[in-house]
């Protein structure tokens, strides 16, 4: 009886870990900055939502409401430690010429890195 307990408790610890998602999976919200334009520096909302993380592979969309690029992307990225990549392979905004990617660094609730050579700021919802 008491086996049966102990192998009972380690399926149901196996089941509950094998499930277990990453605390990088949700939704990210924040901007980057961009900057270059005529009327000074310029924040662009932007919406991050990692949907999956297995290993060290990333999938989510992320969401641009920049004017010319604003859009839905699908997104693949690779997280090593705490170093986040993520790019779309797919083209966007009101052209559908617009590429998005980015890297940043995970810390906690936070995420800051670049979009391009703009400054990033993220933060979980």
């Amino acid at each position: 009886m008491l086996r049966a307990i102990v192998v009972g408790a380690v399926i149901c610890l196996f089941s509950v870990s094998a499930f277990a998602q990453s605390p990088l999976v949700g939704k990210w919200g924040g901007h980057y900055i961009f900057k270059g334009s005529r009327r000074g520096d310029i924040n662009v909302g932007v919406d991050v939502e990692i949907t999956n993380v297995e290993g060290n592979a990333v999938k989510g969309v992320a969401k641009s409401y920049a004017r010319a690029c604003g859009g839905e992307y699908q997104m693949t990225g690779k997280l090593e430690g705490n170093s986040l990549r993520m790019s779309s392979p797919d083209r966007s905004g009101a052209a559908g010429d617009c590429s998005f990617g980015f890297q940043a660094t995970v810390e906690g609730d936070k995420m800051t890195g670049k979009f391009g050579n703009s400054d990033l700021y993220l933060t979980k919802k």
